[in-house]
Protein backbone atom coordinates (compact mmCIF):
# COMPACT_ATOMS: atom_id res chain seq x y z
CA UNK A 1 0.00 0.00 0.00
CA UNK A 2 1.58 3.41 -0.87
CA UNK A 3 1.20 6.55 1.61
CA UNK A 4 1.17 9.84 0.26
CA UNK A 5 2.47 10.94 3.71
CA UNK A 6 6.39 11.03 3.61
CA UNK A 7 7.48 8.73 6.31
CA UNK A 8 10.47 9.82 8.71
CA UNK A 9 14.12 8.38 9.49
CA UNK A 10 12.83 5.73 11.82
CA UNK A 11 10.08 4.61 9.38
CA UNK A 12 6.44 6.39 11.68
CA UNK A 13 4.23 8.91 9.43
CA UNK A 14 5.53 12.49 9.54
CA UNK A 15 2.53 14.14 10.79
CA UNK A 16 3.92 17.65 10.41
CA UNK A 17 3.57 16.82 6.82
CA UNK A 18 0.33 16.69 7.01
CA UNK A 19 -0.24 19.76 8.81
CA UNK A 20 2.12 21.61 6.48
CA UNK A 21 -0.17 20.49 3.35
CA UNK A 22 -3.25 21.50 5.73
CA UNK A 23 -2.24 24.91 5.75
CA UNK A 24 -0.63 24.85 2.11
CA UNK A 25 -4.55 24.21 1.20
CA UNK A 26 -5.98 26.59 3.17
CA UNK A 27 -3.25 29.17 1.86
CA UNK A 28 -5.13 28.66 -1.62
CA UNK A 29 -7.65 30.40 -0.59
CA UNK A 30 -6.51 32.66 2.94
CA UNK A 31 -3.79 35.25 1.15
CA UNK A 32 -3.05 38.39 2.60
CA UNK A 33 -5.28 40.15 0.88
CA UNK A 34 -7.93 38.53 2.71
CA UNK A 35 -6.51 39.29 6.35
CA UNK A 36 -5.86 42.96 5.32
CA UNK A 37 -9.94 42.71 4.29
CA UNK A 38 -10.84 41.26 7.93
CA UNK A 39 -8.77 43.83 9.61
CA UNK A 40 -10.90 46.85 7.99
CA UNK A 41 -14.25 45.16 8.35
CA UNK A 42 -14.39 41.81 10.34
CA UNK A 43 -16.85 39.03 9.10
CA UNK A 44 -19.43 38.85 11.55
CA UNK A 45 -23.36 39.59 11.47
CA UNK A 46 -24.22 43.46 10.27
CA UNK A 47 -25.63 44.91 13.32
CA UNK A 48 -26.42 48.64 12.38
CA UNK A 49 -27.00 50.53 9.42
CA UNK A 50 -23.28 52.31 9.86
CA UNK A 51 -21.93 48.55 10.06
CA UNK A 52 -24.06 47.96 6.55
CA UNK A 53 -23.07 51.10 4.97
CA UNK A 54 -19.49 50.15 5.76
CA UNK A 55 -19.56 46.39 4.63
CA UNK A 56 -21.18 48.03 1.39
CA UNK A 57 -18.50 50.39 1.18
CA UNK A 58 -16.16 47.07 1.19
CA UNK A 59 -18.28 45.12 -1.00
CA UNK A 60 -17.95 47.89 -4.05
CA UNK A 61 -14.63 48.54 -3.49
CA UNK A 62 -13.75 45.08 -4.42
CA UNK A 63 -16.87 44.66 -7.03
CA UNK A 64 -15.29 47.93 -9.13
CA UNK A 65 -11.74 46.24 -8.79
CA UNK A 66 -13.11 43.32 -11.10
CA UNK A 67 -13.77 39.75 -10.43
CA UNK A 68 -10.77 38.77 -12.31
CA UNK A 69 -8.50 40.83 -10.27
CA UNK A 70 -9.13 39.65 -6.64
CA UNK A 71 -7.39 37.29 -5.41
CA UNK A 72 -9.15 33.84 -4.01
CA UNK A 73 -8.73 35.12 -0.55
CA UNK A 74 -10.63 38.48 -1.37
CA UNK A 75 -13.19 36.84 -3.49
CA UNK A 76 -13.90 34.75 -0.27
CA UNK A 77 -14.52 37.61 1.85
CA UNK A 78 -16.27 39.14 -1.25
CA UNK A 79 -18.48 36.05 -1.01
CA UNK A 80 -19.13 36.19 2.82
CA UNK A 81 -19.62 39.63 3.60
CA UNK A 82 -21.91 39.77 0.48
CA UNK A 83 -24.02 37.40 1.87
CA UNK A 84 -23.98 39.34 5.68
CA UNK A 85 -25.05 41.81 3.74
CA UNK A 86 -28.34 40.45 2.33
CA UNK A 87 -29.15 38.82 5.84
CA UNK A 88 -29.41 41.97 7.76
CA UNK A 89 -31.15 44.10 4.84
CA UNK A 90 -33.52 41.34 4.41
CA UNK A 91 -33.89 41.00 8.30
CA UNK A 92 -34.34 45.30 8.60
CA UNK A 93 -35.36 46.09 5.22
CA UNK A 94 -37.34 43.32 3.66
CA UNK A 95 -38.92 44.60 0.41
CA UNK A 96 -42.56 43.04 0.11
CA UNK A 97 -43.70 41.05 -3.01
CA UNK A 98 -45.66 42.94 -5.77
CA UNK A 99 -49.06 41.78 -6.21
CA UNK A 100 -50.18 40.34 -9.88
CA UNK A 101 -52.09 43.92 -10.73
CA UNK A 102 -48.80 45.81 -9.64
CA UNK A 103 -46.63 43.46 -11.58
CA UNK A 104 -49.17 43.82 -14.80
CA UNK A 105 -48.89 47.78 -14.07
CA UNK A 106 -44.81 47.46 -14.10
CA UNK A 107 -44.71 45.23 -17.67
CA UNK A 108 -47.28 47.89 -19.18
CA UNK A 109 -45.17 50.97 -18.19
CA UNK A 110 -41.84 49.23 -18.59
CA UNK A 111 -42.38 47.32 -21.87
CA UNK A 112 -44.04 51.32 -22.60
CA UNK A 113 -47.20 50.19 -24.09
CA UNK A 114 -50.82 51.01 -22.58
CA UNK A 115 -54.12 48.94 -21.81
CA UNK A 116 -55.74 48.74 -25.77
CA UNK A 117 -52.39 47.16 -26.96
CA UNK A 118 -52.32 44.50 -24.12
CA UNK A 119 -56.00 43.96 -24.03
CA UNK A 120 -55.63 42.99 -27.85
CA UNK A 121 -52.26 41.13 -27.37
CA UNK A 122 -53.52 39.02 -24.95
CA UNK A 123 -56.78 38.65 -26.01
CA UNK A 124 -58.31 39.81 -22.75
CA UNK A 125 -61.42 42.19 -23.06
CA UNK A 126 -60.59 45.99 -22.66
CA UNK A 127 -62.95 46.60 -20.00
CA UNK A 128 -62.23 43.02 -17.91
CA UNK A 129 -58.63 44.47 -18.31
CA UNK A 130 -59.48 47.77 -17.27
CA UNK A 131 -61.30 46.58 -14.03
CA UNK A 132 -58.21 44.23 -12.96
CA UNK A 133 -56.06 46.89 -13.44
CA UNK A 134 -58.70 49.43 -11.13
CA UNK A 135 -59.34 46.59 -8.50
CA UNK A 136 -62.45 46.21 -9.21
CA UNK A 137 -62.03 42.22 -10.56
CA UNK A 138 -59.30 39.76 -9.61
CA UNK A 139 -57.44 38.39 -12.02
CA UNK A 140 -57.82 34.59 -13.01
CA UNK A 141 -55.64 32.12 -14.19
CA UNK A 142 -56.28 32.28 -17.48
CA UNK A 143 -55.59 36.03 -17.83
CA UNK A 144 -52.16 35.40 -16.09
CA UNK A 145 -51.10 32.60 -18.64
CA UNK A 146 -52.23 35.18 -21.30
CA UNK A 147 -50.56 38.11 -19.75
CA UNK A 148 -47.66 35.76 -19.72
CA UNK A 149 -48.02 34.87 -22.79
CA UNK A 150 -47.62 38.31 -24.11
CA UNK A 151 -44.83 39.48 -22.00
CA UNK A 152 -43.19 36.81 -22.61
CA UNK A 153 -42.13 35.67 -18.93
CA UNK A 154 -42.92 32.47 -16.76
CA UNK A 155 -46.91 32.64 -15.37
CA UNK A 156 -45.29 32.40 -11.59
CA UNK A 157 -44.69 36.27 -11.95
CA UNK A 158 -48.71 36.54 -11.74
CA UNK A 159 -49.65 34.31 -8.86
CA UNK A 160 -50.42 36.01 -6.22
CA UNK A 161 -47.71 35.03 -3.12
CA UNK A 162 -49.27 32.59 -0.14
CA UNK A 163 -49.70 34.84 2.59
CA UNK A 164 -48.23 32.97 5.59
CA UNK A 165 -49.55 33.18 9.01
CA UNK A 166 -48.54 35.29 11.79
CA UNK A 167 -46.30 33.27 14.42
CA UNK A 168 -46.73 34.57 18.03
CA UNK A 169 -43.42 35.35 19.25
CA UNK A 170 -44.08 33.29 22.46
CA UNK A 171 -42.89 29.54 21.94
CA UNK A 172 -45.43 26.80 21.92
CA UNK A 173 -44.24 23.85 24.49
CA UNK A 174 -45.94 19.84 23.67
CA UNK A 175 -47.44 19.28 26.66
CA UNK A 176 -46.48 15.60 28.61
CA UNK A 177 -49.20 13.26 28.92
Amino acid sequence: MCSLTPNTTDGTKDEGHEEVMKKRKAGEIIDNGYFDLVRRFPLKPITSARELNRAIESVNELVDRGFENLTHGEEAYLDVLSDLVEKYENTHHPIPDASPVEMLKFFIEDRNTNQRAVALGSGIAVSTLSEILSGRRRMNLEHMHKLAALFKVDVGVFLPKPKLPKTSSSKLHAVKQ
